[in-house]
């Protein structure tokens, strides 16, 4: 939703559960990415044809960092949320 609100033309979202995809869908996201059961970076780079996403917000830093990274275009942005500065 926050993504909708920001202007995103595409939503795609991570989640590590069936129960948080259908969330995700039922908030928005155009597509979803069961991190746990499909390969991240690979999906998105198919899901975008090769381009990678343009922003990216971070929900835990520093723990998916160095993955999302890969999924990013040249001159992509990373948001991180407050719960990923907290910590």
């Amino acid at each position: 939703q926050f993504a909708a609100r920001m202007g995103a033309a595409r939503i795609i979202t991570t989640v590590s559960s069936n129960a948080k995809a259908k969330l995700a869908r039922d908030a928005g996201a155009d597509d979803v990415i069961d991190y746990k059961t499909e390969p991240l970076v690979e999906r998105v780079h198919e899901l975008t044809k090769g381009a990678g996403v343009d922003r990216i917000i971070e929900m835990d830093m520093p723990s998916t960092a160095p993955t999302t990274s890969r999924c990013c275009a040249p001159a992509a942005r990373s948001w991180p949320t407050a719960a990923a500065r907290s910590r």
